[in-house]
């Protein structure tokens, strides 16, 4: 049990790691907020402190938002007519199957593959939102 709470929280470290080593190559400036492990196999944003109101906790430029116009497919996205959703899907599929070669590596590497939303979960769990 100890090795895999372990082992755990080092792929939460290394997760942290690989994200706040992207950032702050893609030029983002973490102003009060820190990214953290967050002890179960994920990660998570806190405030350093107290905020205060309108306070700019981070400075993103847009090269590095990944979007349907930035990403390595947007060419073909674009040629193919695909957008909204399924185009966006495509392209973070495109970019996780670039692996370390996507200049979102690092940002993807700290993204769950998969989430838990209804739409995969068993037919027998969705039935239990129905009350």
């Amino acid at each position: 049990y100890q090795r895999r709470v372990r082992g755990r929280l080092g792929r939460d470290m290394e997760s942290a790691d690989t994200l706040n080593s992207w950032l702050a190559d893609a030029g983002v400036t973490l102003g009060q907020i820190e990214v953290v492990p967050d002890g179960n196999n994920g990660i998570k944003v806190l405030a350093a402190s107290a905020l205060a109101p309108n306070t700019t906790i981070a400075t993103i430029p847009k090269s590095c938002l990944l979007s349907i116009l930035t990403a390595t497919a947007a060419p073909v996205l674009a040629a193919h007519g695909l957008g909204g959703g399924v185009a966006l899907t495509t392209a973070v599929m495109i970019e996780r199957a670039l692996g370390t070669r996507s200049q979102w590596a690092g940002y993807l590497a700290s993204c769950p593959l998969r989430e838990n939303i209804p739409i995969f979960w068993r037919e027998r769990e969705r039935r239990l939102l129905d009350g």
